[in-house]
């Protein structure tokens, strides 16, 4: 389902809204009525035993989005990685997203999800009592991971009691945009790196913006 035309999309107070787009099998055209009547059956039972909570699926398009907000959406996950061919380029011109008490969240992006957000300009994130990183890790090896936020002037932290880093592997950062950064309520957090490395002389934890030198403005 493609949305061509749609510039700004916000989702609020919708508690029992997992998912924008969910398949639904339609019962084939049978002379049958008694055959129709149990493929609509079995339709049915497939979409009460679907689980998933993933919010934005391979089956929408939103290639001119510019804006997102969710507020009080009920599912787990966002994007994933793992549908990242087909899907996350439909949201490649997004430049402002917005997240906030979406308590089942625990993370915001995945690590693959970053170079397809180029054009993203502010992220605020609140009140999501769950959410224990913004970027997660969908990688095994242990090559030190690097993101780039090009265009990102804004950054909102507020009331994420379980908010830990930016992302939970060896990693640094570029904000080369970044003018307003904004962090509070978030306890567990680290804003500068400390003096803690453990046995191999890593860190012990990473701060919540691992910048690289003269990355940032």
């Amino acid at each position: 389902i493609e949305f061509g035309q749609l510039r700004s999309l916000t989702l609020g107070k919708l508690p029992k809204v997992t998912r924008f787009c969910r398949e639904v099998k339609t019962p084939s055209t049978s002379p049958n009525r008694q055959e129709s009547q149990e493929e609509l059956t079995a339709s049915s039972d497939e979409i009460s035993s679907d689980t998933s909570t993933l919010l934005f699926n391979e089956k929408v398009v939103l290639p001119n989005l510019e804006a997102l907000e969710l507020n009080a959406i009920n599912a787990d996950e966002i994007w994933h990685y793992n549908q990242l061919p087909g899907m996350v380029p439909c949201f490649q011109s997004l430049t402002r997203l917005i997240v906030w008490g979406c308590d089942k969240l625990k993370y915001i992006f995945s690590a693959s999800t970053i170079q397809s957000l180029e054009q993203l300009q502010h992220l605020e994130i609140r009140l999501c009592k769950s959410l224990q990183e913004i970027i997660s890790e969908d990688r095994t090896d242990q090559v030190t991971a690097y993101f780039v936020f090009p265009r990102v002037t804004t950054l909102k932290l507020d009331g994420l009691p379980e908010l830990r880093c930016l992302y939970p592997g060896m990693h640094t950062s570029e904000w080369p945009a970044l003018k307003n950064l904004v962090a509070c309520n978030c306890d567990k957090i680290t804003l500068s790196q400390n003096d803690e490395n453990d046995q191999f002389g890593v860190p012990a934890q990473q701060p919540l913006l691992s910048f690289k030198k003269g990355s940032m403005c």
